[in-house]
């Protein structure tokens, strides 16, 4: 997905016996309110991703 601007959280959510693989978040930048969530996701690159809004 090139560019994407989402009104409501994100998450991911893989099987526990069949994770979600090879994410990369390229150039992203996340304005949210409430945080990221992933559950059973392995070899995600988060080094292109930026997130504001979010504390703790």
């Amino acid at each position: 997905m090139p560019q994407a601007q989402l009104t409501t959280p994100s998450y991911m959510q893989g099987l526990e016996k069949s994770p979600i693989t090879g994410v990369m978040f390229i150039n992203c930048h996340i304005n949210a309110k409430k945080r990221l969530k992933l559950k059973y996701v392995r070899d995600i690159n988060l080094s292109g991703l930026s997130i504001d809004g979010v504390k703790g």
